[in-house]
């Protein structure tokens, strides 16, 4: 049963978590016993699995090692409501102890929600404040398009690619 008063018009419409592990060939569970998905509901892009085995500050290591480079973007069904979207980063390329050379402003990137910024020129390495380190952006207020989709559109900037490694709705 749940506890939430029958009015309530935040978070989640009941039965409607979306996990994915971008560029992720299985499913998983994480530590909290939450399932998540296989690389679903994407066009462009490149699946990368990275051979670093350490991720800092997180407790699923396993969600950073893959991800998607590229051009690329995610058609999420979802009923009619209202979701904080979740977008989990890790630089697994670049930093001092990563194999890549640069560091800070090497992967730019732009993240759009139904057409609108929510990320412009974002530098993960910078926001992380280090490589392979978990980084999680939080975005409330999300709904899916008139078409019943959450269009997510990532893009690189200044010739480099955008990278993603976890969704959470």
């Amino acid at each position: 049963p749940s506890t939430r008063p029958p009015d309530a018009q935040f978070g989640l419409p009941m039965g409607q978590e979306v996990r994915i592990l971008v560029g992720g060939s299985r499913s998983l569970v994480d530590h909290a016993g939450k399932f998540w998905s296989a690389d679903t509901w994407f066009a462009g892009g490149t699946a990368v699995k990275a051979a670093v085995q350490q991720i800092w500050r997180t407790q699923d290591p396993g969600f950073y090692r893959t991800s998607r480079q590229g051009q690329f973007r995610y058609d999420i069904p979802l009923k009619k409501g209202t979701y904080e979207l979740r977008l989990h980063f890790a630089e697994t390329i670049y930093g001092p102890d990563s194999a890549g050379t640069g560091g800070e402003g090497s992967r730019i990137l732009d993240v759009r929600a139904n057409g609108k910024a929510l990320l412009s020129r974002f530098d993960v390495l910078a926001d992380a404040g280090a490589g392979r380190t978990a980084d999680v952006k939080v975005f409330p207020g999300i709904a899916p398009a008139a078409d019943g989709l959450l269009h997510l559109e990532f893009s690189g900037e200044d010739g480099t690619q955008a990278i993603l490694s976890a969704i959470e709705i």
